[in-house]
């Protein structure tokens, strides 16, 4: 895909004026903003209060200025993320390396995985949870659900 580099000049010309206080101005920068990243929601904010999301338009034109300026698109820069983490997927490991004592006193010190104390079963039963859902309303005045 081809860079407009039109686009770019204007997205730098809107960049470089020191001050964004009209709001057809600040709707420029929208709609620039708009073909870039195609995100509807956004320029539909943007244009309910333009003087509000001022920072917001020139910080997300900022993030794709460097980019254009190097001639990539979208979609090559997707394409470079993608092959940098299949490489980073090779490099580092998923699993822990015997002998990795970071990983063996995590397992130490973080609790059980499956959500109950070691001694869950020795509680008394004034902290116990019962299993049935109509016992956890010891009020038999109070209505229960209908769906348990």
């Amino acid at each position: 895909m081809k860079i407009d580099n039109q686009l770019t000049e204007r997205i730098e010309a809107w960049l470089a004026m020191p001050e964004h206080t009209d709001d057809a101005d600040i709707m420029e920068g929208a709609l620039m903003l708009l073909q870039l990243n195609r995100n509807r929601q956004l320029f539909q904010t943007v244009s309910t209060c333009p003087q509000r999301f001022v920072k917001t338009v020139e910080y997300e034109l900022r993030k794709f200025l460097p980019m254009r300026k190097r001639g990539q698109t979208c979609q090559d820069v997707m394409k470079e993320a993608t092959e940098l983490l299949g490489e980073l997927k090779e490099v580092v490991p998923t699993k822990p390396v015997n002998g990795d004592v970071i990983a063996e006193a995590a397992e130490d010190i973080l609790p059980g995985r499956n959500g109950r104390r070691p001694d869950h079963d020795g509680l008394p039963p004034v902290f116990a949870v019962p299993r049935n859902p109509r016992t956890l309303c010891p009020d038999q005045s109070l209505p229960l659900p209908t769906s348990c």
